[in-house]
């Protein structure tokens, strides 16, 4: 079995993987959306897991940002909770020079290295980035492609961040955390977006707005994005997070040359933002099936450029994937005269996407 599960994570991302025997699968998480998300719906999910089964394969924690972290914090300091977590990758302090972080023996952390998640991941005992000796999740500027073997015959090859990238968070790192919640004071009040929704009646119209010259995400934290393609049994799905659009570019290349790449799902990066889903990024891209996580409530995500770009460029017939039918996703499946295929949750099922891998080479929504 494959199956990728979207959790209702608001505008934020919360996601499970599942591979191998359907009986007792190998899982990976990534991110936890927001605290209410692991409450309401990722601890429930984890909780039907027999005991005896109950791992994490993988726990990886893409970047501080709230919407990604907050609900993965939760889970690491819900200590009565039993959960065996075989490897968290998260790019905490000491990571950001290419450090390593103290063993579990060491008690009191450094005054700047004391976030609430490095805290709860040590007081737990979970292994942090073993995979990488311990050290940064990163590729390094004259490095190789990176890529990891899992258990059951997977491989991650690593495209997001570089040391650059954590490198250029140093400064900020501590007023970053404050806003992420992972320090005492933070968390400032976000004000939502406003977005002019571009409606699009022809195939023209679509072209124009994916044509549209729109900003490059430079966002600090974003850049820092653990991102990644998950290769299984023939299958290649990139988890894109909020990853910089030129970092995935040039891991997507150093990886798999300049031809564009097969892909059986996308995982589109930052909830379909234009500064991300760029038209160069689509273009290197040759995509069956695309997921984009986000209510819009926030940041009035997807924009309509993203979605534009996503459909000009997918493989037909491509699908985009929601995992909320919103006022920023629900008219797209009312243009019936364009090209587009797409999916929204049952009413009852808000913020859920469930995705089934099939032995025909298709992806199925549950």
């Amino acid at each position: 079995m494959l199956r990728v599960t979207a959790f209702p994570a608001r505008e934020g991302d919360c996601l499970a993987i599942e591979y191998g025997d359907a009986s007792n699968p190998f899982r990976i998480l990534i991110d936890g959306g927001r605290a209410q998300t692991y409450q309401d719906y990722l601890k429930p999910w984890l909780a039907k897991i027999p005991p005896e089964q109950r791992r994490l394969d993988l726990f990886v924690i893409t970047h501080i940002d709230r919407d990604h972290i907050d609900g993965a914090l939760k889970l690491a300091q819900d200590s009565d909770f039993a959960l065996h977590v075989c490897d968290v990758w998260f790019n905490g302090w000491y990571h950001l020079s290419g450090n390593r972080p103290p063993g579990p023996q060491i008690a009191v952390l450094a005054p700047r290295a004391g976030e609430a998640l490095t805290k709860a991941i040590m007081a737990r005992g979970w292994a942090w980035n073993e995979a990488f000796d311990r050290g940064a999740i990163a590729i390094g500027d004259a490095s190789p492609p990176v890529t990891k073997a899992l258990p059951g015959g997977a491989n991650i090859r690593l495209l997001s961040p570089d040391m650059a990238k954590l490198a250029a968070l140093e400064a900020v790192w501590e007023r970053e955390c404050r806003r992420a919640g992972l320090l005492q004071g933070g968390g400032p009040v976000l004000r939502p977006r406003q977005q002019q929704l571009a409606r699009p009646e022809t195939i023209e119209t679509l072209q124009a707005l994916a044509d549209r010259k729109t900003d490059v995400d430079s966002g600090l934290p974003n850049g820092t994005s653990i991102a990644f393609i998950l290769e299984y049994d023939g299958r290649k799905i990139l988890f894109a997070a909020d990853a910089h659009p030129d970092r995935l570019l040039a891991s997507l290349r150093a990886h798999y040359g300049s031809e564009p790449l097969r892909l059986d799902l996308l995982k589109v990066p930052h909830h379909g933002s234009r500064a991300n889903v760029t038209k160069m990024l689509c273009q290197s891209l040759d995509v069956c099936a695309a997921l984009i996580s986000t209510n819009g409530d926030m940041f009035g995500h997807p924009d309509a450029e993203a979605v534009a770009r996503l459909a000009l460029t997918q493989r037909d017939p491509g699908r985009i994937h929601f995992n909320y039918s919103s006022k920023t996703t629900k008219f797209w499946g009312e243009l019936s005269n364009l090209r587009l295929d797409v999916s929204y949750p049952k009413p009852d099922e808000e913020g859920w996407c469930v995705l089934e891998f099939c032995e025909d080479g298709t992806v199925q929504r549950l």
